[in-house]
């Protein structure tokens, strides 16, 4: 080979190398897309932990939805249980996804609430439209008729 080929293929040579390492640098310094989704999962646990452990009625509302359930007079709530625990739930999510002043669209959540009897499953509560987002682990509660479930789901 004479002296300017060789010369050459160093030079190619180089210049792969170099790009091999911007390749591995690329690669190596991409965004953790799974670190960002444990963390909205957990604001979404933490969000429905939020809403279920809240004084409602004076009770937490998650035995609240329970009592109001089994028991459409329940007293606690000194109205319609059911409306008067929806309105609060909404109020909740409202003040908990709130930005400054702007409105917050139910579109941004959705608390969903089943009782389980049997091989019967209910849908109570199904507060908010998004349909799919980062979802909550389900919290399951047993009581003496059945079993109720409590699924958040948090939308972008």
């Amino acid at each position: 080979m004479k002296k300017g080929q060789l010369e050459m293929v160093g030079l190619v040579i180089i210049v792969i190398l170099l790009l091999v390492g911007l390749v591995i640098y690329a690669v190596l310094n991409k965004p953790n897309d799974t670190e960002s989704k444990k963390e909205e999962s957990i604001r979404a646990n933490n969000m429905r932990n939020s809403i279920l452990l809240t004084s409602l009625c004076n009770t937490q509302t998650k035995y609240a939805i329970q009592k109001c359930n089994e028991d459409s007079s329940f007293a606690g709530c000194n109205t319609d249980c059911k409306a008067y625990i929806e309105t609060e739930i909404k109020n909740m999510l409202t003040q908990m996804l709130k930005k400054g002043n702007n409105p917050v669209s139910d579109e941004l959540y959705n608390l969903k609430v089943t009782f389980e009897s049997g091989s019967e499953t209910k849908t109570l509560y199904s507060i908010g439209s998004c349909k799919k987002g980062i979802t909550s682990t389900t919290d399951s509660v047993p009581s003496s008729v059945g079993n109720y479930r409590y699924s958040f789901i948090l939308c972008d």
